[in-house]
């Protein structure tokens, strides 16, 4: 699997991406000659890489947020079972659309300039 996956797919990510559709974004068509399909082990380190990546959350629709040691969710079928989202922290999602060093000056962005922001960080 080549970090260009995840990149080019950046976009799903950092908003949210339910965990199932996660593999399906990491086998598309396009890797199918280049790497082996996603069998249960491969998903299963996948998933304790995710869980241990400080700047993800874990959600659960209409339920909230899950802390990454919780043990319902530290298989990943158990997670995509019950639908667990993954969502990029507020400093990574700004670090895709450009805007990571806002944070660090005086000037905000309008909600209409972070609309412009993600269209555009979607669209690349």
């Amino acid at each position: 699997m080549d970090i260009e996956v995840v990149r080019e797919n950046m976009h799903t990510i950092w908003a949210g991406c339910p965990l199932g559709n996660l593999w399906n974004l990491l086998q598309s068509p396009s890797l199918s000659s280049q790497s082996p399909p996603l069998d249960y082990l491969l998903k299963q380190v996948l998933w304790k890489l995710l869980l241990s990546t400080a700047c993800l959350s874990f959600e659960k629709p209409n339920c909230g947020a899950f802390v990454c040691t919780d043990p319902s969710i530290q298989d990943f079928q158990d997670a995509e079972k019950m639908n667990i989202t993954i969502i990029a922290s507020e400093d990574v999602r700004e670090s895709f659309l450009g805007a990571c060093d806002l944070r660090h000056c005086d000037a905000k962005l309008s909600t209409i300039q972070r609309l412009i922001l993600e269209r555009l960080g979607k669209a690349r």
